[in-house]
């Protein structure tokens, strides 16, 4: 039966080594399959490149994948072969946007860089819309809290053609975010993806956490991926959540990182 994993957030920080950024999602991909077997199985990673980032595909992945890994690149889209098991990962170009209200948004499948924190997030989903990109509002830790949690639930309110999303760097054992529940409630469909942070380790994170969809048609990876969830096709979430030592040390370091810029 033909299937589909997806890590719907991911980045390729420029302190990542590219090879190893790759066999860490393949090893991560197969430890999540029921299976453990990727016969059948398109695995996808969705890049979401930051600001300061331009076209990682060019930029990094031709340059940088090593001879473990070949690299076909056709425009927001790429296949990333191992040389040695035949094993293919695909890449989905997007971009990670950040509104005027300092909440992020992922437009999966846009390649224009959109300067952070100069339009609002209503726009942001107008204008990966546009662009013909998935739009998708993940959660993230402190970010869905106050005014900008308001926010969340005005635009949550008023329109519903954009998703929502989890993420790995959750802490595990906690419950759902509230707003993550109400928009399953409300019908929105709630992903999921790694979220790789900006520090060496943190490639092992790729292809760690996402969705898996089973019984897919038989389409090219992006066609594939918009066709299920059109559909509203069922999926599972797969992936731990980050452990206590994990998520305080992931938190600690980026508010040092913050406190330096």
């Amino acid at each position: 039966m033909p299937s589909l994993m997806v890590d719907t957030h991911v980045h390729l920080h420029d302190c990542f080594p590219v090879s190893s950024f790759l066999d860490a999602a393949l090893h991560n991909f197969r430890a999540n399959h029921p299976g453990s077997d990727l016969t059948g199985t398109t695995c996808l990673l969705c890049l979401t490149d930051l600001a300061a980032q331009q076209n990682v595909f060019e930029d990094r992945l031709v340059r940088e994948a090593g001879k473990s890994w070949s690299v076909t690149v056709e425009g927001l889209q790429a296949i990333t072969t191992h040389t040695e098991t035949g094993a293919n990962i695909y890449l989905l170009g997007g971009r990670q946007w950040v509104a005027s209200e300092n909440l992020e948004l992922l437009a999966l499948g846009a390649s224009d860089p959109v300067h952070d924190r100069r339009h609002n997030l209503n726009t942001l989903v107008d204008t990966a819309l546009e662009a013909g990109a998935l739009p998708v509002l993940p959660w993230g830790f402190g970010k869905w809290t106050g005014k900008r949690k308001q926010i969340v639930e005005c635009l949550m309110k008023t329109r519903s053609d954009f998703f929502l999303a989890d993420n790995g760097s959750r802490l595990r054992g906690t419950a759902e975010p509230e707003l993550l529940s109400r928009g399953r409630k409300q019908g929105f469909t709630i992903l999921t993806g790694s979220d790789p942070l900006p520090f060496p380790a943190q490639f092992r994170k790729a292809g760690a956490n996402g969705v898996l969809f089973e019984d897919v048609p038989d389409l090219p990876p992006l066609e594939m991926f918009r066709k299920v969830l059109e559909e509203k096709q069922p999926f599972a979430q797969f992936g731990m959540l980050a452990s206590l030592p994990e998520f305080l040390m992931s938190q600690t370091r980026m508010q040092i990182q913050k406190r330096r810029k």
